[in-house]
């Protein structure tokens, strides 16, 4: 491609490729918040559960933690150490 076919384009089309620029620009930003939103439910859940884990019985714990399981998406024995590296 020669210099004159580049610079016909970008004269031609200048407001199609600020666009195309912003969508990429904002496509980029959207996962970076799905990222960070997920991130953010796995803390509360391992909130949650420390909280109940600390002020009920042994019952509660127990299903608190297989409550917390399927919300962070881990099997039950791997709960504890999950929060504990996520908080």
């Amino acid at each position: 491609m020669n210099k004159d076919y580049i610079f016909s384009f970008l004269k031609k089309y200048p407001m199609s490729i600020l666009l195309a620029i912003i969508a990429i620009n904002l496509f980029s930003i959207a996962g970076t918040l799905k990222e960070n939103g997920k991130s953010l439910m796995y803390k509360e859940a391992c909130a949650r559960y420390y909280a109940f884990y600390s002020s009920g019985d042994d019952e509660q714990a127990e299903s608190r933690e297989k409550l917390t399981a399927s919300i962070v998406d881990v099997p039950v024995e791997f709960v504890d150490p999950f929060c504990q590296r996520m908080l």
